[in-house]
């Protein structure tokens, strides 16, 4: 079996968001009881006296080994409205990395989020570049189509300066 290797590898550090721990957090202010949407499956943002509070609860950093590449224009996502503040940056993940992990759940699909937090890039375990705004995963999809024991060996990242919550 042929499994593709990354080219050039650094490392992502990624800040999962912890829904369970966001959901217990009460908001300041009167209008909710609860940290989390589930309809909107985002954390509620919150404003007391025009102060906006996001009760965001991040899961410890996770180190994963990935390529860097920069997406082509016609992955770039357009919303209503205007083009989405997405930058071009791609993250490649192998999948025997996620695995080693315990990154892909049960039925073997990776855990990362739209809403994660890209938090910076590292090389020998220094940091080679920090993101002066957040970076968000706004979508995860595969890559390397017949290639490793799931049918592909890579995941493909993609980012984007705001979060995956219309709102904020």
């Amino acid at each position: 079996m042929i499994r593709v290797p990354l080219i050039s590898p650094m490392d992502v550090v990624i800040c999962r968001l912890d829904i369970q721990q966001t959901w217990a957090v009460d908001p300041a202010g009167s209008d909710y009881d609860k940290g989390y949407d589930p309809i909107t499956e985002e954390p509620i943002i919150s404003r007391v006296s025009g102060v906006r509070t996001l009760p965001r609860q991040e899961m410890s950093p996770v180190t994963i080994p990935c390529q860097v590449e920069t997406a082509r224009f016609e992955e770039l996502r357009a919303v209503f409205g205007g083009d989405d503040s997405v930058t071009d940056q791609v993250f490649v993940l192998h999948r025997m990395d996620l695995e080693r992990l315990n990154l892909l759940d049960d039925d073997r699909n990776c855990v990362l989020k739209p809403g994660d937090r890209i938090d910076h890039l590292e090389m020998n375990s220094r940091v080679v570049k920090s993101f002066r705004k957040h970076l968000f995963i706004y979508e995860v999809r595969m890559g390397s189509q017949g290639f490793g024991p799931d049918g592909y060996d890579l995941e493909l990242v993609y980012t984007s300066y705001r979060s995956a919550d219309p709102r904020g």
